[in-house]
């Protein structure tokens, strides 16, 4: 591991319905769903782990049965979302971490443990750039981003009418910069309303987040990895 800065802290996004997998999520939180013998948040955990300082979980539907996952790995703490979006749900987490720099990820794709590691090793600890990892993947079918890339920097993130193909690993994020865009965007974690400017088109959760820092004139750096990242929205998905 080439992280010479120390541990990061990790934000994981794990508040969601899963209304798409049920009714296996109907009592389950998709996070905690079984996908070959182990819960989907334990496998990004378990990935993670070697590379973090705290690993926050953000929770927001059924959040009681997460509380075994703190008695699994001492690093992790529960946060229980005040907000209705994931990206509002993502700077309330981030105001937990004092890590120069944050990953942020969700808790329903799966990958091999290489795939993070090889992220890490290509991360240059740049404190002026969010760095995004992507991967090629042929299977992505839920997300319709267009990636719009040049000479490894993101140029543009749009709504496509269709799959691009590409799927996100993870981001990280210098902690300043998630402060400064807390502040600009007067996210109000304490009422639902009104929470962050709207931007037609775009939901609030990771795309939101990755347009706004455009929009800021953020330099966003992207990687992309060998190997295959899977979203598990269905209980087909589980299958793979």
């Amino acid at each position: 591991m080439n992280n010479d800065k120390g541990k990061l802290d990790i934000v994981v996004l794990a508040g969601g319905l899963g209304t798409r997998m049920h009714p296996i999520t109907i009592y389950k939180p998709k996070p905690l769903v079984i996908y070959k013998g182990k819960p989907l948040l334990c496998r990004i955990i378990d990935s993670l782990n070697e590379f973090a300082g705290k690993i926050i979980v953000v929770t927001k539907y059924l959040p009681e049965h997460f509380l075994d996952i703190t008695y699994s790995y001492n690093n992790v703490i529960l946060h229980h979302s005040q907000s209705d979006s994931m990206a509002g749900s993502f700077f309330e987490a981030c105001r937990m971490t004092d890590t120069d720099f944050v990953i942020g990820i969700s808790s329903d794709i799966t990958y091999h443990k290489n795939m993070a590691i090889d992220a890490i090793n290509k991360w240059d600890h740049d404190e002026n750039s969010v760095h995004i990892f992507l991967t090629n993947s042929a299977s992505q079918q839920y997300k319709k981003w267009n990636w719009i890339i040049d000479e490894g920097e993101l140029i543009d993130l749009a709504i496509d009418k269709q799959p691009t193909g590409f799927e996100k690993l993870f981001i990280i994020f210098p902690r300043k910069f998630i402060l400064l865009f807390a502040r600009n965007h007067k996210i109000d974690t304490t009422s639902n309303k009104n929470e962050l400017v709207e931007l037609p088109g775009y939901n609030k959760g990771w795309i939101y987040i990755i347009k706004s820092m455009l929009l800021d004139n953020i330099k966003i750096k992207v990687t992309c990895l060998d190997g295959a990242i899977n979203n598990i929205n269905s209980a087909n998905d589980l299958k793979k």
